[in-house]
């Protein structure tokens, strides 16, 4: 591996092996080799002299699986100038093999064609580190609501399998899911696909505050005020739609649990991992 750690020793960027032609997939369903689409597993694993370049950005915002953004940037951000060390780790031949740490250290400096400080550029990595968090944030809550949703619909089929799905409890999956549903569709387009969908239909909150994103990140000097007004714009929008989700995914969630438990069927587990006790069917 390759990781670019900042001045404090924080690592910002990593890259990793390029997937093994041919690895078979893991027989308990999980990973065996890093995502094919993963743009930092470019790493060589055949011995002999390589050259691996960094673009002198940090990783890129961690999104949900085949999100479609409507003109906007979700690469990574340019680092500030200031010190950085790259440390390269090789795991030696043999079942008693050590690992070899190679660190070199490096010195960005700002690009002398633009007049932008050094404290502008802070300022900048700042305010684009603030609509990242913002950009993960409403996709991490997006994929735990997508994630109960798959839960409930295999506990509903397995439960219509075995005869105790009732009634009462489609009602109260079904206010559950389109709980679930109006939020998802106030903070991502659930319609959007491929790029020509973003055309077609509206881009919502993630798509808003990707764009804001770009914007911010791919300029190189002090942001605007419209940029910082923009934003907060964006958190003052997104916060009752969270508030929502969380409702959903906590109290609401939790009495269905309680449903689910009653009738000897097993619950779904929120966010925070926990469920309401149920019989395993």
């Amino acid at each position: 591996s390759l990781t670019i750690r900042d001045a404090e020793g924080l690592p910002i960027r990593e890259f990793t092996p390029k997937p093994e032609a041919g690895t078979p997939p893991d027989p308990e369903g999980g990973p065996t080799r890093p995502d094919p689409d993963e743009r930092d597993a470019v790493l060589e694993r055949k011995a002999g002299l390589h050259r691996q370049v960094w673009d002198l950005k940090h990783r890129p915002p961690e999104l949900q699986e085949g999100s479609v953004m409507s003109i906007s940037y979700t690469g990574g951000a340019f680092v500030v100038p200031g010190s950085y060390t790259a440390v390269m780790r090789v795991a030696e031949a043999g079942e008693d093999g050590g690992e070899t740490v190679v660190e070199v250290p490096l010195e960005v400096v700002p690009d002398p064609r633009n007049p932008a400080t050094v404290e502008d550029l802070r300022e900048q990595h700042r305010l684009v580190a603030e609509a990242k968090a913002l950009l993960e944030r409403v996709h991490a809550r997006i994929g735990a609501l997508r994630e109960v949703r798959g839960q409930l619909e295999a506990v509903e089929e397995r439960a219509r399998k075995a005869s105790r799905w009732s009634d009462g409890l489609e009602t109260e999956a079904e206010a559950l899911l389109d709980e679930l549903a109006a939020v998802e569709e106030e903070l991502i387009q659930t319609k959007s696909e491929a790029g020509q969908d973003t055309v077609n239909f509206p881009p919502k909150l993630d798509n808003q505050v990707a764009y804001l994103y770009g914007h911010i990140a791919r300029n190189y000097g002090l942001p605007t005020e419209g940029s910082r007004e923009r934003l907060a714009d964006l958190e003052a929008e997104a916060q009752p739609l969270l508030d929502k989700l969380a409702e959903a995914l906590g109290p609401s969630l939790a009495a269905l649990n309680g449903s689910l438990a009653e009738a000897g069927l097993t619950g779904v587990f929120g966010p925070n991992g926990a469920a309401s006790p149920g019989s395993q069917e």
